[in-house]
């Protein structure tokens, strides 16, 4: 039995297990039927170069033969290691070099039929192709023997060390290639690991081909959108690889006859047009889209197949037949367009304006035509248009407060015995004046209390009244209007209000606006966002003043002002305009008002408060 194992980079062989025990020696095999069981030498080559060996002591003399209990197989970092367990010390000959084949033997040792097997190393990034171990007879004992077959000459060294014995081999230039993006990756040091347990021996991880990561690339992932696929090949060729990306791709991919080489990827749900690029890099080709058919050649042939294509088209527009046409312009500026289109003329071409037919005259050969028929569906579309909606919010924050005592004393010359009340029709009489009855009280903000009455014929009510009364008030407007990109919009809706004037000529009678208006400019910008230039102002009647000529009504204005910039369909606010209106009132009874201390029971005093904050919320949306 045999496993093979994967750690990081490196890849283990292992014959045997640690429980192995001892066993009977094989049965001893002659020098002939030895020859016919190690592999054939191949051919001579040159002497490889012998590192240095180490001093092998001579073993302790034994009983019994030593048995091998694990051959493992070790692919390092640019090494391979043959190791061989024992079960105790044993004596090893010098190796014997035989052109590729390198053998050394384990004197009187034995080996069980289960590792007496040849491990294959030929797929592995290896200088080592394959390892037998066999047994050969030694006068009275028998030997086990190392065979290892080289792919070519590299230097190698035999170790020993108490009952293991290791042949180090240099891979050299069988090693598995280093990229040189390699040299730009951090690579952190593996962490120590405890030791393993015999026949698994522990390694450190080696670094792995790949022409490109998805990091390395990720400035670029953005513009493939191709089917992802799954490409890992070892010195493939290219013309296969275009083959399966042609089936992904369903393009129709024409390469040219100079195409070739071999590359080793590795890619992992790549996107397929991703893939392309890289093994095009990789191979120093280019390629050229026509439809849905993709030609794909050398760069430097590419470049001569541009140059020749520019110099066909210059002598097309210096030699070509020069044709006349004309381009109706529907929403662009003739004159505009005609400056556009001077730079892509050729000098043999002209252009003429005509304004009134919104058209413009070229004359110039079939290509230079093309580009400006091409440049004029560009830039001859219609102006978009921006749609304002604006809420304008006046938010009103009332504060009064009534507190007073008055009083009212009502005859009746008709005494009602149950009441007891007196009433004088349509008269009211006060203590020094006629007062006002207040108006009556809202449940829940005030209170009327009786204190007494003086006799039959009188009512005395004494109202002491608490009233602190708070609301909110707001005005909402929605005017909306659409406009142009770039072009002013004004929307105002409101009443004129006349006055007159005085002047030598006479009186004159004016009029002022008291009005919401609403001033918006807009401008769209390419990323779809919307600069816009506001001005909003609301008037209103304010209160009457007295003038020169008479009594004046005052208007009340409010504005806004400013810039902002905005995604469509987003919504921005302007505030912060406050107004705020306090006002002090005293009202009572002539005279008894004034007393000292009693004063308060013949008077009321009113304070009230106006607070006022203009809101605008405007959202733009684009009209295509």
């Amino acid at each position: 039995e045999h496993t093979v194992e994967g750690r990081s980079a490196d890849i283990i062989v292992s014959w045997g297990n640690d429980n192995t025990k001892t066993v009977a020696a094989a049965p001893v095999v002659t020098q002939e039927k030895a020859s016919e069981t190690a592999p054939a030498p191949v051919a001579a080559v040159a002497t490889p170069v012998v590192e240095a060996k180490k001093p092998l002591k001579a073993p302790p003399v034994m009983s019994g033969p030593v048995a091998v209990e694990a051959i493992d197989f070790l692919n390092e970092e640019g090494r391979s290691v043959i190791a061989v367990t024992l079960s105790g010390p044993v004596k090893v000959s010098e190796p014997v070099e035989e052109g590729n084949l390198i053998r050394f033997e384990l004197v009187n040792a034995s080996i069980s039929r289960a590792l007496r097997r040849t491990i294959d190393a030929s797929a592995f990034p290896s200088a080592v192709t394959s390892v037998t171990p066999y047994t050969v007879a030694d006068g009275d004992h028998q030997n086990v023997r190392i065979a290892v077959v080289m792919k070519g000459a590299v230097a190698y060294a035999l170790e020993k060390e108490g009952s293991t014995v290791r042949l180090v081999v240099d891979d050299g230039a069988y090693a598995e290639p280093v990229p040189a993006a390699v040299s730009q990756v951090e690579v952190v040091a593996p962490e120590a690991t405890q030791d393993a347990p015999a026949g698994i021996v522990q390694q450190r991880s080696a670094p792995t081909f790949r022409p490109v990561t998805a990091d390395e690339m990720a400035a670029e992932a953005a513009r493939y959108t191709g089917e992802k696929i799954t490409l890992v090949f070892d010195s493939a060729n290219v013309r296969s690889i275009l083959q399966l990306i042609g089936d992904v791709s369903d393009l129709n991919i024409l390469a040219s006859s100079d195409v070739g080489g071999n590359v080793t990827l590795r890619l992992i749900d790549v996107p397929w047009d991703q893939a392309l690029d890289l093994v095009l890099e990789t191979a120093g080709l280019g390629k050229v889209q026509e439809g849905n058919v993709l030609r794909i050649m050398p760069k430097g042939k590419l470049r001569e197949l541009e140059q020749a294509a520019m110099k066909e088209q210059t002598i097309a527009i210096e030699e070509g037949v020069l044709e006349t046409r004309a381009f109706l312009i529907s929403y662009a500026g003739v004159d505009d367009m005609k400056g556009y289109l001077t730079d892509i003329k050729s000098d043999r071409g002209s252009i003429i304006a005509d304004s009134r037919n919104k058209q413009l005259i070229v004359r110039d050969v079939a290509d230079v035509l093309d580009q400006m028929r091409d440049m004029i569906a560009q830039i001859d579309k219609p102006e978009r248009q921006v749609m304002i909606e604006a809420r304008i919010v006046e938010a009103n924050t009332n504060f009064s407060r009534n507190l007073g005592v008055k009083w009212n004393f009502d005859y009746d010359q008709n005494v009602d015995p149950t009441t007891k009340s007196l009433t004088v029709p349509n008269a009211a009489l006060g203590l020094g004046g006629a007062v006002a009855l207040a108006p009556t009280v809202g449940a829940g903000l005030g209170s009327t209390v009786a204190i007494a009455a003086l006799d039959d014929q009188l009512n005395i009510d004494l109202r002491l009244q608490a009233l602190e009364n708070s609301g909110e008030g707001k005005i909402v407007s929605t005017p909306r209007i659409t406009t142009l990109n770039g072009e002013k919009a004004v929307i105002s809706q409101g009443t004129k209000i006349p006055f007159s004037t005085v002047s030598d000529s006479g009186t004159d009678v004016k009029f002022e606006n008291a009005e919401l208006k609403l001033e918006v400019t807009p401008e769209i910008n390419p990323d779809g966002s919307i600069l816009l230039d506001i001005n909003v102002s609301n008037s209103a009647v304010g209160t009457v003043v007295p003038t020169a000529t008479g009594d004046a009504v005052s208007i009340d204005e409010k504005k806004a002002q400013t810039k902002a910039l905005v995604r469509d369909g987003q919504t921005t606010v302007i505030g912060g305009i406050f107004i705020e209106d306090e006002r002090e009132s005293a009202t009572g009874v002539p005279f008894l008002k004034d007393i000292p201390l009693l004063g308060g029971l013949f008077r009321s005093k009113s304070k009230s408060r106006d607070r006022r904050e203009l809101l605008i919320f405007i959202t733009p949306r684009i009209v295509e």
